[in-house]
């Protein structure tokens, strides 16, 4: 007879493995998905929000001051929490609790866990912010949206190890694929694990957020944000002061004129050292067949009006970076880089179209920008600066290779061979603006003024598109079939941005100085 123990093992791999799902999914009689938001003045004010599978006689929450001495927990101050049932199509209901501290120390490391008096999660550490215009560091992210638990993980992990003492993380949309699937928010808290308990998350929505026209019901019971924004999108329109610095969230899918009316009037009133802004579809999109341009009009202008720093975004499952000066009067279009600046374009392209039909496959192409030098009196900029204010001429080769996946999207391994020369720079009016002092653009790594706003598009999730033949002229820096986490940081007198693989190897840098 044959030993039975190699079925046993069998049989207990495959129970654990169905255990670790279900936890991920499904709430417990534990707290779970804890996460730290803000709702307030980061330096006196944190919110905390975690799940129960049951109704509790009381959500509680316990916080101290942080110490080393583990007599603290006897010292701690107990408070009560909000509760909310919610009921989703795939399973039983869960039960959100919310607790809100006030009164704390600014730049003060407190102690804290949630639960019910008898099930408690573990102790947390989170700090609160300075008053003062302190440097700080955050990590921004592009769309996770698909596969999460699988393929987003090690991104979220890998910025973490590259930023360990990170203020906070922003999130530009599309957290997950399908707004109310609570499979996928599991695998998104699944993912970051402790770090959303630890380091504040600062999300706005994207259009997988959304469902038949509105927010899903499990944005508002598991982020608690600022209710300082334009009636009727509360907690998705928000802004953040931090540190010498405006941070906005803009919902991008709805009352769209209203929030440019309230942007305005936000912009305006701020002293912030700096302005950085956080919305889910770009201004200048990087996929082809995505151009916002009712967004772009609406606000566009206030953005360059009110000297906006940093613009950052997704949707668009590829990356790109460009700037545009504060100076503009008009909002450009798209197709700028060829039309507003005289940009005699030639490309040659061999393409197969995806199996999909939607034609966003493409072969080896080869692209060819010149700007002839007879045409460097056009009044417009474009918001391909980079090239324009360096007078750069740009050669790009390509050769590609489908992806194994048969969609058709990938390019595999590529070989870009990217060459950029500076011609003698002609008479041009608008030659100041663009140069300025200690103005550089670099495929990779760019000095820029104050003077002009960045605006990006990355994707940190496994979903990618590849980049537009606009996007190619426009922007200074794309990149297509990349997952990328950026680390910021910002100190009174600059913003140093860096983008980095999924490995951890640097894809792209700028700087701004004041």
């Amino acid at each position: 007879m044959k030993p039975l123990f190699p079925i046993t093992v069998a049989a207990l791999s495959l129970a654990s493995a169905a255990f670790v799902a279900t936890k991920q999914t499904q709430a417990t009689t534990e707290p779970q998905r804890v996460i730290y938001t803000w709702n307030g003045n980061p330096a006196t004010q944190a919110a905390f929000t975690w799940r129960t599978d049951a109704p509790v006689a009381q959500a509680l929450i316990q916080f101290a001051p942080s110490s080393g001495d583990p007599r603290f927990t006897s010292t701690a101050t107990t408070q009560n929490a909000t509760s909310q049932p919610l009921e989703l199509a795939e399973g039983p209901t869960a039960y959100y609790h919310t607790a809100t501290l006030k009164g704390l120390k600014p730049k003060t490391k407190y102690s804290y866990r949630v639960g019910d008096g008898q099930s408690w999660s573990e102790w947390f550490d989170f700090t609160t912010a300075s008053v003062m215009d302190d440097p700080f560091t955050f990590i921004y992210f592009g769309d996770a949206q698909n596969n999460i638990k699988s393929m987003w993980s090690r991104v979220i992990r890998q910025a973490q190890k590259d930023a360990p003492y990170a203020d906070f993380m922003l999130h530009a949309g599309d957290l997950i694929n399908i707004p109310e699937a609570d499979k996928e928010w599991g695998e998104w808290f699944y993912a970051g694990g402790w770090l959303h308990s630890t380091i504040p998350s600062v999300a706005t929505p994207g259009n997988h957020e959304y469902k038949s026209g509105k927010i899903t019901r499990l944005w508002t019971p598991q982020f608690e944000y600022p209710r300082n924004g334009v009636p009727g999108l509360e907690e998705t329109n928000y802004y953040i002061d931090f540190q010498g610095a405006r941070i906005i969230s803009l919902n991008s899918l709805e009352k769209t004129a209203e929030q440019a009316a309230w942007l305005d009037k936000t912009l305006s009133a701020t002293k912030a050292n700096w302005t950085i802004l956080t919305f889910h579809y770009p201004m200048y999109s990087t996929a082809k067949g995505r151009d916002n341009k009712a967004l772009r009009e609406l606000w566009l202008p206030i953005i360059l009006k009110h000297k906006v720093d940093l613009v950052l975004q997704g949707h668009d499952h590829s990356y790109g970076r460009m700037t545009l000066p504060h100076s503009h009067s008009s909002v450009p279009s798209p197709s700028l880089g060829r039309a507003s600046e005289g940009l005699s374009t030639q490309i040659n392209s061999s393409s197969t179209p995806s199996p999909d039909g939607e034609g966003k496959g493409r072969g080896d192409q080869k692209n060819k920008n010149s700007r002839p030098e007879s045409l460097y009196s056009q009044s417009v900029p474009s918001p391909s600066l980079g090239r324009v204010r360096e007078g750069l001429s740009t050669q790009i080769n390509s050769s590609s290779t489908p992806s194994p996946d048969g969609e058709g999207k990938g390019w595999g391994d590529q070989n870009n061979a990217i060459k950029q020369t500076r011609k003698s720079m002609v008479s041009n009016p608008l030659e100041p603006l663009f140069r300025g002092p200690n103005i550089t653009n670099l495929s990779t790594g760019a000095t820029a003024q104050v003077g002009q706003t960045y605006f990006v598009v990355s994707v940190s999730g496994p979903k990618m598109y590849n980049v537009g033949e606009d996007a190619l002229s426009r922007m200074t820096k794309t990149g297509e079939y990349k997952q990328l986490y950026q680390i910021i940081t910002v100190t009174p007198t600059r913003i140093t941005y860096r983008a980095h693989l999924a490995n951890g190897e640097l894809f792209d840098s700028f700087t701004i100085d004041k």
